[in-house]
């Protein structure tokens, strides 16, 4: 941003979210011809959805060779496939 010297990243990001509220979302948009702030609270953030209340889980893929007797093991334990995978690489979700 020009005019700013800093070094300090919690400053620099302190001045650019001050920038955003008070500089970019508040002027008339060129394209839209709107203010940004007052057409996101006036349409926008009603339509909003809120966070779950649980955090979403990111399932681990652990990937092995399906062996003879149909199993993939993981971390002393196996998992079944059907027979027909036998030798083919499969995931096991974790």
């Amino acid at each position: 941003m020009k005019g700013l010297n800093s070094r300090d990243l919690s400053e620099i990001i302190t001045e650019l979210k001050r920038w955003l509220d008070d500089v970019c979302n508040g002027r008339v948009h060129g394209t839209t011809q709107r203010i940004p702030r007052e057409e996101f609270e006036s349409k926008e953030n009603k339509d909003l959805n809120s966070l779950p209340l649980r955090r979403y889980e990111i399932p681990f893929l652990c990937k092995g060779k399906v062996n003879a007797y149909s199993h993939v093991g993981y971390k002393y334990n196996y998992y079944s496939f059907p027979y027909k995978y036998v030798g083919e690489e499969a995931s096991v979700k974790r």
